[in-house]
């Protein structure tokens, strides 16, 4: 049992921690003096992103059994943060992955610069919500 909200906690953290990275534009908007933090976390974003991106599908298709029979509030913003962290998971991680896997296919390549875009405007909205979904888990993890 312990283990399983240590998991959790973890979870949600890292969850807040790529949703920063999403959002730093906004963040070093209103707080310059956050650069050098962010400035470290930046080339991690890629990995964690992935990281986030597989915990986020196993911890889902482990709430979906649990979605049907417990129908409750905390089920259902545990997978709606999952949902979220699948998405902000792929968006961290795309460039890693255009780095690695698709820039060895040229009909790959060509048709990623629009979905590069596309990352790239969704990447401060989910960041907002992965911190707000983070913290939320986190509350209803702690209480």
């Amino acid at each position: 049992m312990l283990l399983y909200v240590v998991t959790r906690i973890i979870y949600c953290l890292l969850l807040i921690v790529c949703g920063v990275l999403a959002a730093s534009g906004m963040v070093l908007r209103k707080r310059p003096d956050a650069a050098g933090g962010l400035g470290q976390l930046s080339p991690f974003q890629g990995i964690l992103g992935a990281v986030l991106c597989i915990w986020s599908v196993v911890l889902a298709i482990r709430l979906f059994d649990m979605l049907i029979p417990f129908f409750t509030v905390s089920v259902l913003i545990a997978f709606a943060a999952t949902v979220v962290g699948v998405v902000l998971g792929f968006v961290l991680a795309y460039g890693l992955l255009d780095t690695y896997v698709l820039n060895k296919n040229a009909t790959a390549t060509a048709g990623g610069a629009s979905l590069r875009a596309r990352c790239v405007a969704l990447r401060p909205p989910l960041g907002l919500a992965g911190i707000v979904f983070g913290i939320v888990y986190l509350i209803l993890i702690l209480v």
